[in-house]
């Protein structure tokens, strides 16, 4: 009789180990499944140009707003800022791109997305774009255009190379002074991190590299891309 208890207790022993055993496995397994979701980067999306999946900082700066104030890093914190640059005598390419954007802000507006965005227009040529020309250009486009130009502290290399704005300004006597320079939007993310890259659709003939309706889209796909990615990191 005592065999027989003893031989029931054992298989009863034997169930709970192999009981306990198959849940400590699902268990493990389930933690395992949750820590590679999570560790499962957020796919890309497609634009014209690129997001960043690990977003770059931006080197201390300080600039002049066309206000007469200054501009630093601490104006990108919170907000997103898309930043487009050039210069005010540009004939084509950079008033065509600023009334793009303006069209851009309008449409964010229109769908109730804009109080988080600023958008921003960096002079290259500071020594003929003055503060109060700044102003005055920006206000042409857009009401909340925000015109940065460098101060005479020359940290704005900072923000450029940051950036990877690139430009070429020659002089030559008695009255040439010619200004090239790349075409790039950039998008800076609420922590004040470059997160994205756009990149214009260049054709022979065709001087608006930028279409809003893309831009929009593009744009709204990279707050998205960015708002999934804080969730996986929580």
């Amino acid at each position: 009789m005592n065999a027989i208890l003893v031989g029931k207790n054992l298989v009863r022993e034997k169930i709970l180990i192999a009981l306990v055993t198959v849940v400590s496995l699902v268990t493990v397994l389930i933690l395992l499944m949750i820590f590679l979701i999570k560790q499962d980067p957020v796919p890309l999306p497609k634009i014209h140009g690129y997001i960043l999946n690990n977003p770059v900082e931006i080197t201390p700066f300080t600039l002049d707003d066309h206000t007469h104030s200054s501009f630093t890093n601490k104006n990108l914190l919170g907000k997103w800022t898309v930043i487009s640059f050039g210069y005010i005598q540009c004939p084509d390419v950079c008033p065509t791109t600023l009334m793009t954007l303006a069209s851009v802000a309008n449409k964010l507006k229109l769908n109730n997305q804009n109080k988080d965005v600023q958008f921003v227009f960096y002079t290259i040529d500071p020594f003929r774009d003055t503060i109060d020309i700044l102003a005055n250009y920006v206000a042409y486009f857009n009401d909340d255009l925000i015109g940065l130009r460098a101060k005479k502290n020359k940290n704005h290399v900072n923000f450029e190379q940051s950036l990877s704005i690139r430009y070429k300004i020659e002089t030559k006597p008695p009255n040439v002074y010619q200004v090239s320079h790349s075409i790039a939007i950039y998008v800076i993310n609420p922590d004040a991190k470059l997160q994205a890259i756009f990149k214009p659709v260049m054709t022979p003939f065709k001087l608006d590299p930028f279409n809003d309706e893309q831009l929009f889209k593009d744009f709204l796909q990279t707050k998205e891309y960015f708002n999934k990615s804080i969730l996986k990191k929580q």
